[in-house]
């Protein structure tokens, strides 16, 4: 045994002298054990001596052999007050705790003591007790089910007897989930209409569409009715391709309207001669009787080219019915940003040739990498100053705008999809929700520096339908979340909970959009009754509410939501009633403009059930200032061949023009962009909101081909422009085009 030398003892000494001081040792017991160091002979009765005394100050590790910290102890305490003013504690245990904290020596001894209780590092919160409050939250939840008619009385009463029990949030979880999982009357009536539209629009018969509806009034929890939905995906709506067709899941039931765009494509496909006459009727005669996507994919797969691009030697050609070749369309965006350099200027436009002026060198800078697997679907996008970040089923991902080289990428958790995400980002925070499919059931706030989820929550109820848009909004530094029974609103970056705000009874919450400090939140109600209401993002305190009505398709809770708010600055929605309408409020929440979306000579175009980017989706009306711009249609003609802008202070019509058939609009400054389709020519249009002139006209290049696809999405960040496609797998995700 190696013999201790003085410059040991002392060594022993000083620490003793720390956990004195720290605390560890009272008075007593360092008198002890120094007299024991002075007596010492060896190093290994110093070493015993100090066993369970860390070396040195200032160590805050809770390990089980170490003499326990006079300031962890009265920590412990202020825990224990904390947990006792919850509930979480009876008096009784409370004081049996402290006794034990006074007279615990290691930390072996004093953890035992937290137990349950908030406050220690590295607790799970399923190990904590229950508080009083919460507890108290899902008695409320349980009063409200057995109110709605989630609950029978029985399964009311054993429910209560349960949270009674439970002593721990991993068993009050797992009620407050199980209710959560409940289907309500509304609900169930929910799924029927979903049935009846289905049955309707021809993707169920007489006889399957009565079987599933005698289903849906039996079934008593979301799963039931999602089951019954499965292949009732949403539909393409008028921007409906033969590319769309093929990008259905292969168990979604046809409509008679997708079954007649098939059997456009066959004729096409015939009068092309890449059918023969015999071809072609036998595959006409399949798309007619095919009951789901999965049937017609052979009938087309062999036919429909990437981006629609005419296959060589044929002429461009418009569609029977509906769009001229959808994705050469929308590819004009890309050239539209390539030369927006010279429009966003605004050049008059040249009389002689109509052609922009010359403006700066723009090009590609970069373009990203094709989405793999094939079949991932984007769903959203967002724009911070240095990186694009592109939402789809299965993945975030954020390319950095200089060079388009992947930042970070969130992957959704397996067997999981990404259903919903907020309009906006707040600096460097941005909201997005997933589920296991047919169901919305985590909210995610994500750090758009790293890619790296802020906090989760679990959000109650779910929802049966695939995917949201309108369920989360961020307004600055808060998030506000639609809920079964209302919204609540949490700390952006740290999921503190600011605000909860339920709905009346009889009405669901609809929807939530928000933007600069205010936040609009819409209710649905019964008699087919809606109120908006714009409150204050970070207190919820309401600053006007105003009614309005909605259509009888138009769905309370699912992905068929027809009120969408446009703009809060100012406020505009579109509403589902009487045909549906623009309106536009006031500061004090009072109309001041309604603007019919049936007009006498043509209707404003606007889809609103989109095919595409269906988690935070682009409405092609563009609001500038105190303008409202939007497509026009002829009645029962199919194509957007003109384009209209309306006064939000009074509602007349400022102007009206008919370019040719329009793609889409986009705003550009103070003007708006039109990509319009001209004698079988696609053209870029930069029109003045205040008359409606052409400020200037570009036609792009063959290249613009290979930049583009249905429904992109385009935005401009610094100098440069920015590309996103939602079908990644069949053109780029992402173009970026800047200054050579």
């Amino acid at each position: 045994m190696l013999r201790a030398s003085s410059a040991d003892r002392q060594r022993a000494a000083d620490v003793l002298g720390t956990a004195l001081r720290e605390g560890r040792l009272d008075a007593a017991e360092y008198d002890n054990r120094s007299r024991s160091v002075q007596d010492a002979k060896s190093v290994g009765e110093l070493n015993a001596l100090l066993a369970d005394l860390p070396s040195q100050l200032g160590v805050r590790d809770w390990a089980d052999q170490l003499r326990v910290r006079q300031g962890d102890r009265e920590q412990v305490n202020r825990w224990l007050a904390d947990a006792v003013t919850d509930g979480r504690l009876t008096e009784a245990e409370h004081e049996r705790r402290l006794a034990g904290v006074a007279s615990a020596g290691t930390y072996a001894e004093l953890k035992p003591l937290v137990d349950g209780v908030p406050g220690p590092p590295e607790t799970p919160r399923a190990d904590l007790f229950v508080s009083a409050a919460d507890r108290q939250a899902v008695l409320d939840r349980l009063a409200a089910a057995l109110t709605d008619g989630l609950l029978s009385a029985d399964e009311h009463r054993d429910r209560r007897a349960d949270v009674g029990r439970a002593e721990r949030y991993r068993q009050l979880d797992e009620l407050a989930i199980d209710l959560g999982e409940r289907a309500n009357p509304a609900e169930r009536a929910r799924a029927v209409r979903r049935l009846d539209h289905a049955h309707a629009a021809g993707q169920l018969d007489a006889a399957e569409h009565a079987k599933r509806v005698a289903a849906a009034t039996a079934a008593t929890r979301d799963r039931d009715l999602a089951k019954l939905l499965t292949d009732l995906t949403p539909t393409p709506g008028s921007r409906a391709t033969a590319n769309s067709l093929l990008a259905l899941k292969r168990r979604h039931r046809l409509t008679d309207a997708e079954r007649e765009l098939a059997a456009q494509e066959l004729q096409h496909a015939l009068d092309d001669g890449r059918l023969t006459l015999d071809e072609y009727d036998e595959r006409v005669t399949k798309a007619y009787a095919a009951g789901t996507a999965g049937a017609l994919r052979p009938l087309l797969d062999d036919l429909v080219v990437p981006d629609e691009q005419p296959p060589a030697g044929t002429a461009p050609r418009r569609p029977a019915k509906g769009r001229p070749a959808g994705l050469a369309v929308a590819v004009v965006i890309v050239v539209v940003l390539a030369v927006i350099g010279a429009v966003i200027g605004l050049t008059d436009e040249d009389p002689g040739t109509g052609d922009a002026a010359a403006g700066p060198s723009l090009g590609v800078r970069w373009i990203a990498a094709f989405d793999r697997p094939p079949g991932a679907k984007g769903l959203g996008t967002w724009f911070t100053d240095g990186a694009v970040i592109r939402a789809r089923d299965d993945r975030v991902v954020a390319y950095d705008l200089a060079d388009g080289h992947v930042e970070w990428t969130f992957q959704v958790p397996a067997d999981n999809e990404l259903c919903t995400m907020s309009r906006a980002v707040d600096g460097d925070v941005g909201i997005v929700g997933y589920g296991p499919e047919y169901r919305c059931t985590t909210i995610v706030g994500l750090d758009l520096r790293t890619g790296q989820p802020l906090w989760q929550r679990p959000r109650p109820g779910g929802g049966i339908d695939y995917r949201y848009a309108h369920e989360v909004a961020l307004a600055r530094d808060t998030a506000v979340i639609r809920e079964p029974t209302g919204f609540v609103a949490v700390d952006a970056r740290s999921d503190a909970q600011r605000w909860r705000l339920p709905v009346a009874k009889g009405c669901l919450p609809y929807s939530v959009t928000a933007a600069g400090d205010v936040a609009a939140l819409l209710t649905a109600c019964p008699d087919r009754t809606m109120t908006l209401a714009l409150v204050d993002a970070a207190s919820g305190k309401e600053r006007w509410r105003a009614p309005l009505r909605m259509s009888q398709d138009d769905d309370e809770d699912g992905a068929y939501k027809a009120t969408v708010v446009l703009s809060l600055d100012p406020v505009v929605v579109r509403t589902s009633d009487a045909g549906g309408a623009f309106i536009a409020f006031d500061e004090q929440g009072k109309r001041r403009a309604t603007i019919a979306q049936q007009q006498p000579d043509w209707d404003l175009a606007l889809d609103v059930f989109p095919t595409n980017w269906v988690a935070r989706p682009w409405y092609p009306v563009v609001v500038v200032g105190d303008v409202l711009v939007a497509p026009t249609r002829k009645p029962g003609d199919n194509e957007d061949k003109g384009v209209a802008g309306f006064s939000l202070t009074d509602g007349r019509r400022l102007w009206h023009t008919d370019p040719g058939f329009v793609s889409s609009l986009g705003q550009a400054g103070d003007d708006v962009v039109a990509v319009a389709y001209v004698d079988y020519e696609l053209q870029l249009l930069a029109l003045s909101t205040q008359d409606g002139t052409v400020r200037a006209r570009v036609k792009p290049g063959e290249n613009a081909l290979t930049l583009g696809g249905v429904d992109v999405e385009v935005q401009r960040v610094g100098d440069r422009y920015v590309v996103v496609s939602p079908a990644g797998d069949s053109v780029p995700p992402v173009t970026v085009i800047g200054p050579r």
